[in-house]
């Protein structure tokens, strides 16, 4: 019995950040229902060993993707330890496309080789670039981070919300290919 071909579905975000007291480090991919099947949260204070790190089992995130796109507007990883229940804020300020790195380049793909000392210039106006071509979904968004936890306390940082999301992605919204947040 053969298995019937499956649509691509890929949904990756990574968040490292960093406050003044310390860091935070989030990563999941999920599967098209929105279970992750590769997720880890880390919380470490300034100072922290590997020993002293605040492993996280149980974060999770909620994105609100901007109309158009597939580039998040605002995300919130929450989470809850045994003090304190805690909600991390991303608000992209500016995103970087992956595309300039390779990453799904069409000519340039990240890890191909072209000979010897082959390079190759390009300059995008930002403003004009398609947000909805497949090359341009994979951003690094420099964000700016708010801690707010149940005891009052906030802090606000910096870092960055990479993310690539592929196919369908339930709780998205997202059914096809390449749909878009409506």
């Amino acid at each position: 019995e053969t298995v019937p071909p499956q649509p691509p579905q890929f949904f990756w975000i990574w968040a490292p950040t960093n406050f003044e007291s310390g860091s935070f480090f989030f990563h999941t991919n999920d599967e098209a229902s929105g279970h992750p099947w590769n997720r880890r949260g880390v919380w470490a204070r300034d100072g922290a060993n590997a020993k002293s790190m605040g492993e996280i089992d149980n974060a999770g995130i909620v994105i609100d993707w901007k109309k158009g796109t597939r580039h998040a507007k605002r995300a919130v990883v929450s989470f809850t330890d045994d003090t304190h229940a805690r909600d991390i804020i991303y608000e992209p300020q500016y995103e970087f496309f992956m595309q300039g790195l390779g990453y799904g380049h069409p000519k340039w793909g990240h890890g191909l080789n072209h000979g010897e000392l082959e390079v190759e210039r390009e300059d995008f106006k930002l403003s004009e670039v398609n947000v909805q071509q497949g090359h341009h979904l994979h951003v690094q968004a420099i964000s700016k981070i708010t801690y707010k936890d149940d005891k009052g306390n906030t802090e606000v940082g910096r870092g960055v919300l990479e993310q690539l999301v592929l196919g369908a992605h339930e709780p998205s919204g997202f059914t096809g290919m390449m749909d878009f947040a409506k």
